[in-house]
């Protein structure tokens, strides 16, 4: 998530389009949400949402893929 921060507006079309992506890196990523997990059964939580984040990891790639290949295409860089 901090990571994320780095590019905050470049994140803005996953976080609108798709933020259902980000839920299980959400939840190991910010201190916050760890009270969700011991909230839930820490156990049981973490059991249902850690594997969970692979395929969302597949997932966050395939959506930027369409937008890069657009913006190697045209020779530019990233917009914000």
């Amino acid at each position: 998530m901090k990571g994320m921060g780095l590019d905050s507006p470049g994140w803005k079309p996953l976080k609108r389009e798709r933020p259902d992506l980000l839920k299980p890196i959400e939840l190991f990523g910010t201190r916050g949400v760890w009270r969700e997990l011991k909230a839930g059964g820490e156990a049981v939580t973490h059991a249902t949402w850690s594997r969970r984040v692979a395929p969302v990891v597949r997932e966050i790639y395939a959506f930027w893929l369409p937008r890069q290949r657009q913006i190697l295409s045209c020779g530019r860089r990233r917009p914000h």
